[in-house]
């Protein structure tokens, strides 16, 4: 009943209203800001952007040795990530399909070297799902343990990101991203052996569009607080020499670097992880981002995890090479972690409550007919790709 009405009552709002989202960028406003705090809009989302897509779960070097394993929470479901004894890695929902106890506690990850044992009845599977043994079956009439298998999720690597998606029908990643690797190899080396050297996770009050939104855009680089304003500094401030470029289901923005001296950090070498020492922001819908400082030699992964309509974790990771980190890239690290982003969080946090506003429905993007490094096309984009999972 509460859904229903909350339901009919962000219909009205949002028939009350002209929608003024357009496939033209140049001419598009935002979209319409019930889909940034309505509670059935957030539950439609959970089942028709996340379930479809494809979600990072972690990089192959944090589960390295047989039975190593991380949970990820998606859709009201928790999945089991796992590496299998002949270094296939597996995922399955975290279930066991006798009495539907959960196998490992949900967030949780660690080591299984013997196979995954159900905390209730002591059924046991393999690391590839299949069920070894479970107590007294030989009793039961008809049972087979073939019959009884972890149900699989599907599993993507990609650059040596492990991906899972609850859509068995989806397209493949790489067939959606297409020409993604090809850019994060070029840059980096090497990456499918990169380690996990730093991370960071907030907790923010807002819904985790306007943390992408906020993510994919460069327009307030210098127009908002100080830590900003230091980090256009750090990159090249000629306009026409940056780009955001938009493809199937990602987006990249390239802007030469600025000078090393920069507000924000210093660095003296140039970034050496094999490509060059531009920056680059990449996002990869629906809620991930890959980020190349110059001067730093980390590969910077940025993702939520949303935890309600106006509620979210957002988690700054660094991805390396080596663990030993030169001054240069522990400088960026702590730049980014500590300083720049939680005065981005604040301005999120912001727009959170804005859009609560009688005052407010739809904003316009600022687009301009170049596609430049500060136009908002690529917000355009983000939204169009919302829609059609929203509205089909």
């Amino acid at each position: 009943m509460g859904m229903s009405n909350t339901m009919s009552e962000t219909n009205i709002r949002l028939a009350a209203t002209e929608d003024r989202f357009s496939s033209d960028p140049e001419v598009s406003y935002t979209l319409a800001a019930p889909y940034y705090y309505d509670e059935a809009l957030f539950r439609s989302e959970q089942s028709r952007v996340f379930a479809q897509s494809w979600r990072f779960a972690c990089h192959r070097t944090e589960i390295p040795h047989t039975g190593d394993y991380v949970t990820l929470g998606l859709d009201n479901e928790s999945i089991l990530i796992i590496r299998d004894k002949d270094e296939t890695i597996r995922a399955f929902y975290n279930v066991c399909p006798h009495r539907a106890s959960q196998l490992v506690k949900p967030g949780s990850s660690g080591n299984k070297p013997s196979g995954i044992s159900c905390p209730y009845h002591s059924w046991t599977f393999n690391h590839d799902g299949t069920l070894r043994g479970a107590s007294r079956c030989e009793r039961v009439k008809n049972f087979n343990k073939e019959d009884f298998s972890l149900t699989p999720v599907r599993v993507e690597e990609l650059c040596g990101f492990i991906f899972i998606s609850l859509n068995i029908d989806a397209p493949s990643l790489g067939a959606q991203a297409v020409g993604l690797d090809d850019l994060l190899n070029r840059e980096c080396t090497g990456l499918e052996d990169y380690s996990l050297v730093a991370r960071s996770d907030f907790d923010v009050k807002t819904n985790w569009k306007v943390i992408i939104d906020n993510f994919i855009e460069n327009y307030h680089l210098t127009l908002s607080g100080p830590e900003h304003k230091k980090f256009a500094d750090l990159v090249s401030s000629e306009e026409h020499e940056s780009k955001i470029r938009t493809h199937d289901v990602w987006t990249e923005f390239i802007s030469p670097a600025g000078r090393p001296d920069n507000s924000a950090f210093q660095w003296t070498e140039p970034r050496n992880l094999g490509g060059g020492n531009d920056f680059i922001t990449i996002h990869l819908f629906p809620d991930m981002g890959f980020v190349l400082f110059p001067g730093v030699n980390a590969l910077s992964l940025f993702y939520t995890r949303p935890t309600g309509p106006e509620t979210c974790t957002l988690v700054t990771s660094y991805y390396a090479p080596t663990t030993e980190l030169d001054e240069a890239t522990k400088a960026g690290v702590h730049y980014f972690s500590d300083e720049l982003s939680p005065e981005d969080i604040e301005l999120c946090e912001g727009v959170q409550r804005g859009l609560r506003s009688r005052a407010y429905h739809q904003g316009r993007l600022m687009v301009d007919a170049e596609r430049t490094g500060l136009s908002e096309h690529g917000v355009h984009a983000f939204h169009a790709w919302i829609r059609s999972f929203m509205l089909d």
